[in-house]
């Protein structure tokens, strides 16, 4: 007898938890400093992690996006790069050579140059200041615009080179037949940053 009222307090218990599990997860008010141990999770909304996130496996059909952290991955991470849509727009001042000083967590940045004259195989470069970076971060450096028509009024190219701690140098070269001269529009994306 004294079994079979163990054996019903013992379900009780599980029944308790899972209850209790379940509160905890449809509870719109954080709880600070408690756990829940799961072996399989389904999250039909958001899920939000503040101090980490750690599982064996995470699949989603959605996208997993870090605002302030890393996104760290021991093994394989698959599927496509998503940068921010919205760059953020700088613009040069004073002359063609003036540092142009970036923010710290900048991904994607705009940066519209002073005026340039610059004669077919001419060249320009000019620094960016960007606390985030050191020597070993990879860009993607895109020409988004210029004054005149591209191949007639020159053909810049730009290009990332120099990258140190905290700087890098974009280059520019006129490759067309022609002299360009206006401001262009550079899109810059880091492919990583050591501040994020």
């Amino acid at each position: 007898m004294y079994d079979y009222y163990k054996n019903i307090f013992k379900k009780e218990e599980r029944l308790n938890i899972i209850k209790m599990s379940a509160q905890f997860f449809q509870s719109n008010t954080p709880t600070e400093t408690q756990s829940i141990k799961c072996n399989d999770l389904t999250v039909r909304g958001n899920l939000a992690a503040v101090n980490g996130l750690s599982a064996a496996s995470i699949t989603t059909s959605g996208n997993i996006q870090t605002t302030a952290g890393n996104l760290i991955s021991a093994g394989l991470l698959t599927g496509k790069v998503t940068f921010q849509p919205l760059p953020v727009q700088y613009t040069q001042v004073t002359s063609p050579s003036t540092t142009v000083t970036v923010g710290e967590f900048d991904q994607s940045v705009d940066i519209t140059t002073f005026s340039l004259t610059t004669p077919a195989a001419g060249l320009e470069a000019f620094v960016v200041g960007h606390a985030g970076v050191n020597s070993n971060t990879m860009f993607v450096a895109t020409l988004v615009s210029q004054t005149g028509t591209y191949n007639v009024n020159g053909a810049p190219l730009v290009y990332v080179i120099a990258v140190s701690d905290g700087a890098f140098n974009i280059g520019i070269k006129n490759i067309g037949a022609g002299a360009f001269s206006g401001p262009l529009k550079i899109r810059i994306k880091l492919l990583s940053n050591v501040a994020a």
